[in-house]
């Protein structure tokens, strides 16, 4: 049994943003309450918006997608709950690790959409649109157990007519259907696995004509070297559905110089080394059954497009924490454990700035130093009033309008490109782009550059030395205090 997703065929979209509880896990479960479902099988999509909080900026907020999932009974709907809030918490945690300099602020609202999930049941033989070696199509014309037929086509494999089911009549019991009804449905191979020596893989094509469109629809979750792989494709036509055997999954993917490949069941991604495949799925095992889509030819090139930046800015800080360790008194630890005995802690006593100006006349460049205990306190309040001063300073000496000689006016009226980004410009879209502080004309612009330009002008970085892995944690606590908002 495949899904026909059929996304237009919603059943309800609601928002919730009416739960005040900052625990994820707690949040989620108060969720279920809210969430009325009546009617089975169906798709659940679930878009959870949060509250992240950046190290220097107001509260932002940034989205989790739950992959939608099929929820086949009232039973399944636990399972779905526990499986978002595992894969909702581990999005956190990997969001804060990856060095975002964000933090986890609670929960704003969830968007919750039902739709409606139709399937039908492969049954009876359909013609492949298609020729391949690697596939038996079993012509069960007068019944519907074609699963069962291309089970034994692979556990009793035949010479000649394969595709005949009177090779494989004399086998039919040695395959447990207990309790199976045929057609079979997808929610019941796991049974037919659990009742033999199996694991079963069912694959359907996009494109009945495209064997490169191939794309997985039910990945068995069983481990055992001792079980027979069985491969299967689903394939429809005309409301009718049917299975096949895949005899060699690698085979059958191979490319069209007949370089075979070695294909995970889990995302049908190929590699030329068996070895590359066992990596690959220690990581892809976790996730949804799915197929890798590359771009498009054309649409394949990753290149740079923030333009914006390529201009130096006007002014830079780099900035350095130094601390002490502080000796600690800890507990004996219990010999007969694994423990950590924390022998320090690290305070903050000094800091050191340096802020660098391309443009004296608004702010000279300088360097400041602090010592004490309250080093942290003090940096934030000087960090904060330096880019007051320079802010206001920036605004006092804008000028709005470039200052250009006769031949930088000429240069300008013959520009056919960008100098920034470098396209071509379209009628009525070239500025004249200058330096906002000084008023030097730089080139001809395009309109979107020459105003993503002056608001990069704006920005003011701050570098830290290693401060990814050691400041940033003792700015935290400070910056959280305060409300900033103005700086990058």
């Amino acid at each position: 049994m495949a899904p026909k997703k059929s996304f237009k065929d919603i059943i309800s979209e609601t928002t919730i943003d009416d739960i005040e509880e900052p625990d994820a896990t707690k949040y989620i479960n108060l969720l279920k309450d809210k969430i009325v479902i009546d009617q089975f099988p169906l798709k659940i999509k679930i878009i959870i918006s949060e509250f992240a909080t950046p190290i220097a900026f107001d509260r932002i907020e940034s989205h989790y997608s739950h992959p939608a999932k099929v929820v086949l009974t009232q039973n399944n709907l636990s399972k779905f709950y526990d499986d978002l809030i595992d894969k909702f918490k581990a999005w956190v945690d990997q969001f804060q690790e990856r060095g975002s300099g964000f933090d986890f602020n609670g929960i704003k609202s969830v968007q919750v959409k039902l739709y409606k999930y139709e399937y039908q049941r492969a049954s009876s033989y359909i013609p492949l649109q298609f020729k391949s070696k690697n596939i038996i199509n079993v012509q069960n014309k007068n019944d519907n157990k074609c699963f069962l037929w291309s089970i034994l086509a692979y556990l009793y494999p035949v010479v000649k007519n394969k595709q005949r089911i009177t090779n494989y009549k004399e086998y039919e019991d040695e395959i447990s259907m207990r309790g199976i009804e045929y057609p079979v449905a997808k929610e019941d191979i796991s049974k037919v696995e659990k009742q033999n020596n199996l694991i079963i893989n069912v694959f359907a094509l996009k494109d009945q004509t495209n064997k490169q469109t191939l794309d997985p629809i039910y990945v068995s979750n069983k481990e055992s070297e001792k079980c027979y792989v069985v491969d299967l494709l689903y394939i429809e036509n005309n409301g009718n559905a049917h299975y096949c055997l895949i005899k060699d999954l690698d085979s059958f993917m191979c490319d069209n110089n007949g370089h075979k490949q070695f294909t995970c069941r889990n995302c049908i991604q190929g590699f030329q080394r068996e070895e590359t495949l066992e990596k690959h799925k220690k990581i892809c095992k976790d996730n949804e059954p799915c197929r890798t889509i590359m771009p498009e030819p054309g649409k394949n090139i990753l290149e740079f497009n923030n333009h914006h930046f390529k201009n130096r800015l006007p002014f830079v800080i780099y900035c350095d924490f130094e601390a002490c360790n502080i000796p600690m008194q800890s507990c004996t630890p219990d010999p007969n454990k694994s423990y950590t005995k924390p022998i320090s802690k690290q305070e903050i006593n000094s800091y050191g700035m340096y802020v660098h100006s391309d443009y004296p006349e608004i702010y000279k460049s300088q360097y400041f130093r602090y010592d004490g205990d309250d080093a942290v306190e003090k940096y934030v309040e000087k960090i904060m009033s330096i880019f007051k001063k320079i802010t206001f300073k920036i605004k006092e000496n804008k000028k709005e309008k470039p200052i250009l000689n006769k031949y930088e006016e000429d240069e300008f009226q013959e520009a056919t490109e960008c100098y920034i980004c470098g396209e071509e410009f379209e009628e009525n879209n070239k500025v004249r782009e200058h330096d906002h502080l000084s008023g030097k004309y730089r080139g001809a612009a395009c309109q979107s550059c020459n105003t993503k330009e002056g608001k990069a002008t704006k920005l003011i970085p701050v570098f830290f030395h290693n401060g990814s892995n050691y400041d940033f944690h003792f700015l935290l606590k400070e910056l959280m205090k305060k409300k900033i908002n103005i700086i990058k």
